[in-house]
C-alpha cells in the first residue's frame, strides 16, 4: 500500500508538475497573442490619426500666393440667347486680385437684349490650373446688381 501511495503521490506531483507548464504555456500563449493584437490595433490607430493629421495641415496650410489669384475663363451678359461675350472686360477689371466685385450692367459689353432684364455669369479660375488645380468657380448676377469673385487663402 506504501508503495502504491508513493506511485499515486509521485504521479499526481507529476500530472501537477505537467499541469502547470501546460498552464503556464497557454497564459504565455494568450499573453503573446494579445501584446501582438494590441500592439497591431495600436499601430492601425496611429496611421489613422497621422493621415488624419495630415489632410488637416493640407486644409489648414495657407495656399501659395498664386493659387489666390483670379483668372476668368469666361462671361456671358444678356438674355433669352441673346449674350455678348463679357470675359475681356471683366479679365481687364479682374485678373490677378484675390477677391473682386463685377456690376451687371451694359458697360460690360454693350446691351445685347434691349428691354430685357439680363444676366452675368462669369466662369473663373483661382490660378494657373496646371499649378493649382482646375476647379472651376461660378458667379452670377441679374442686370444692375454686383457679384464677388474670391480665391481663397
Amino acid at each position: 500500500m506504501r508503495i502504491a501511495s508513493r506511485f499515486l503521490l509521485a504521479a499526481a506531483g507529476a500530472f501537477a508538475s505537467v499541469h502547470a507548464q501546460t498552464s503556464n504555456e497557454l497564459a504565455n500563449d494568450a499573453y503573446r497573442d494579445a501584446y501582438q493584437e494590441g500592439y497591431q490595433q495600436g499601430f492601425r490607430d496611429g496611421q489613422a490619426q497621422a493621415a488624419k493629421a495630415a489632410q488637416e495641415a493640407e486644409r489648414s496650410a495657407p495656399r501659395p500666393l498664386a493659387c489666390r489669384r483670379i483668372i476668368v475663363l469666361g462671361a456671358r451678359y444678356g438674355a433669352d440667347g441673346n449674350q455678348c461675350d463679357a470675359t475681356g472686360a471683366i479679365a481687364h477689371r479682374v485678373n490677378g486680385r484675390s477677391s473682386a466685385t463685377v456690376r451687371a450692367d451694359n458697360n460690360l459689353c454693350g446691351d445685347p437684349s434691349p428691354g430685357q432684364g439680363k444676366d452675368l455669369a462669369v466662369d473663373y479660375g483661382c490660378g494657373d490650373p496646371g499649378f493649382c488645380g482646375r476647379e472651376i468657380r461660378n458667379a452670377s448676377a441679374s442686370e444692375n446688381r454686383s457679384t464677388t469673385l474670391t480665391c481663397p487663402p
